[in-house]
């Protein structure tokens, strides 16, 4: 878990999506009334009437009686969308309004991003970066992501990480990602033929974000790396598919440099993209994500 045991919350109960059967539901409320839950927050994203209505009465039937961030809470205002860029709300703006009757969130400020890693965590990180040479100029690249449709390919990857050998002397870079990123990970490394260390699936998310903490940048898909590295405050390169509008899910801070196609289709939610064959991430080139390394680099 990337929250880890920091005190944001006790327990967890499972809450299946779609969830239909009267049994499993009498039992969800019976725990819940068990474990007497007074106060509910939605942060689920806004749905229809009848749907909020009936997730709000789930609970009313468990014992809850104060509730946040439902729809017909009156200090809820509508999603902040840019029409002339067709952009929707950033994620994190919108569960910040989810909690506004709570407490405001200053989204600006540090101490809300800070997730209190613990020294074991850090020191951990430093035992798994002990290989790297040259930790002064470390970068991080994540080129794995779950979801195909936000995969920029293979090859580019490869292509890139050729390049960039050649254009950063004295660079190191540190693989992260998930065990299924390994082997992509390591043909990478192979390409860029220089210092480097590729730890997918041997880290915790938590770790991961301690490793990210002493990179100087991260380049990547738009996935959990770069969000554990912009929430480290460190600047990302970030290669997006337009299966989301733009802004909902980038990261955080104002030094990223954000690569994304505005396409007719965006905003598509597919996670495998056949009929586009993925036109918006093809129209990313290997020359667009190296010219915005170089940019980041030469403005930090």
């Amino acid at each position: 878990m990337v929250l880890g045991n920091i005190g944001l919350y006790n327990d967890a109960i499972l809450y299946p999506i779609g969830l239909r059967n009267p049994y499993a539901l009498l039992n969800l409320i019976f725990e819940l009334r068990k474990r007497q839950v007074h106060r509910v927050v939605n942060l689920n994203p806004s749905r229809s009437r009848l749907s909020t209505f009936r997730d709000k009465l789930l609970f009313i039937l468990a014992g809850a009686r104060i509730f946040h961030g439902f729809e017909r809470d009156s200090n809820l205002l509508p999603p902040s969308t840019s029409k002339s860029y067709h952009e929707e709300e950033w994620e994190a703006s919108r569960l910040a309004r989810r909690v506004k009757s709570i407490a405001p969130i200053n989204l600006d400020d540090d101490f809300y991003w800070d997730l209190h890693l613990t020294d074991r965590e850090k020191r951990e990180a430093n035992h798994l970066l002990e290989p790297i040479q040259n930790k002064d100029h470390l970068m991080a690249l994540s080129i794995g992501t779950k979801v195909s449709a936000k995969h920029w390919g293979h090859d580019n990857w490869i292509k890139l990480c050729s390049r960039l050998s050649l254009k950063l002397d004295g660079w190191s870079i540190v693989f992260v990602g998930s065990v299924d990123e390994h082997s992509e990970s390591e043909a990478c490394m192979n390409a860029w033929a220089k210092d480097s260390i590729n730890l997918c699936g041997v880290s915790s998310p938590r770790v991961s974000a301690a490793i990210l903490e002493q990179c100087r940048f991260f380049v990547g898909h738009d996935s959990g790396p770069m969000h554990l590295a912009a929430c480290m405050g460190i600047p990302c390169v970030a290669i997006f598919a337009a299966r989301s509008k733009p802004r909902q899910w980038f990261p955080r801070g104002n030094k990223n440099r954000i690569l994304y196609h505005q396409t007719d289709c965006a905003g598509c939610g597919l996670d495998s993209c056949i009929q586009q064959k993925k036109k918006c991430l093809t129209n990313i080139s290997i020359q667009t994500v190296e010219n915005a390394i170089c940019e980041l680099l030469n403005t930090n």
